[in-house]
């Protein structure tokens, strides 16, 4: 493993021409890099150059989004997706923008940045909601982990249980009702264990 200082560089791929900032100790190095954050091939990356501007991040890998602004580069809205531009104040159809950069996120006015933290919190609350109702409804299980909170768009858990070699699931669906389910092998613990809570 070399000792050399990572360094950023601003990989760029072509079919969309999107950028991203990878770290790395060589130029090829970084290319490779960049090309497995754009999810492509070696070949398909457009261009790869140094971005001193950004080496000061390289000990969180996290590009503010007021940074890419100041070094020439758009910041799409993480709300409506919107391209903020930095020297311009109306988006691609006229219409106006007033930008918030907050740390990585970017927003093309306060509208969007209030809705995505609503959508948060609503989340945040569905989960915390999803949370009680499967441990409220089988109390009997161990549950082993959440996917109920930002950013997941459904809310899912799972479980361990007496007997259990896999384990199995349980994903709300939609209007609330609970889905649950458990590997095969462990199907005759599970209707055991499921008599059981029946017959207390």
């Amino acid at each position: 493993m070399s000792d050399k200082p990572l360094k950023a560089y601003a990989v760029t791929e072509r079919s969309e021409a999107m950028t991203v900032i990878v770290f790395a100790s060589s130029g090829i190095a970084a290319r490779r890099l960049g090309a497995n954050e754009h999810d492509t091939e070696f070949e398909c990356i457009e261009s790869c150059r140094r971005a001193p501007w950004a080496d000061q991040y390289q000990s969180t890998g996290k590009i503010p989004s007021q940074a890419w602004i100041d070094n020439g580069y758009s910041q799409t809205c993480d709300y409506c997706e919107t391209v903020i531009y930095g020297d311009t104040a109306e988006d691609e159809d006229g219409n106006p923008q007033a930008p918030i950069f907050e740390g990585v996120h970017a927003y093309c006015g306060p509208g969007c940045k209030e809705a995505r933290e609503q959508d948060i919190a609503q989340r945040k609350a569905s989960g915390e909601a999803f949370k009680t109702k499967v441990q409220t409804e089988r109390p009997y299980l161990t549950f082993t982990l959440f996917r109920a909170d930002y950013p997941w768009i459904y809310n899912s858990a799972e479980f361990s249980f007496e007997g259990a070699k896999y384990g199995g699931g349980v994903t709300e669906k939609e209007g609330g009702k609970l889905e649950w389910h458990v590997n095969a092998e462990d199907k005759p613990a599970w209707d055991r264990l499921i008599a059981e809570q029946v017959a207390a």
